[in-house]
C-alpha cells in the first residue's frame, strides 16, 4: 500500500486571480473568493486607518487524494451565510461544499 502524502508537493498553485469576486464585511475587514479561480484575499486598513488598503492574496487550497492532488476551483455557487458565504467549487472532475466564515473577531476560516 501506497504511503499518503502529507502535503500535496506535485500542485502547480496558480499566483493570479481571474475574474470577479464574491465579498462579505466584518468591520473594516473584507473577505473575497475569486469566482473563476479560487483566490482568497483578506482587505483591510493600515495603521493610518485607511479602509482597504493591506490585502494579503492566497492561492487556491489543493488537497492530496488518492487520485493526485486537486486544487479548489472554480465558483458554482453560493450562499450567504450569517458570518460568511457557504461555496459550492470545482474540485478537479467534481464538486466541494466550502465554507468561508469569520469566526471570531478579525479571525477568517
Amino acid at each position: 500500500m501506497p504511503q499518503p502524502k502529507p502535503f500535496p508537493n506535485d500542485v502547480q498553485w496558480p499566483l493570479q486571480p481571474a475574474g470577479a469576486f464574491l465579498s462579505f464585511d466584518q468591520d473594516l475587514l473584507q473577505a473575497r473568493i475569486f469566482k473563476d479561480t479560487g483566490h482568497l484575499e483578506l482587505t483591510g486598513p493600515d495603521l493610518a486607518g485607511n479602509k482597504a488598503a493591506n490585502t494579503v492574496r492566497f492561492a487556491p487550497p489543493a488537497v492530496q487524494t488518492a487520485a493526485g492532488s486537486l486544487l479548489f476551483g472554480r465558483v458554482i455557487s453560493s450562499k450567504q451565510l450569517r458570518n460568511g458565504l457557504e461555496l459550492t467549487q470545482a474540485l478537479g472532475p467534481s464538486q466541494i461544499t466550502t465554507r468561508l466564515t469569520f469566526i471570531h473577531d478579525g479571525v477568517l476560516r
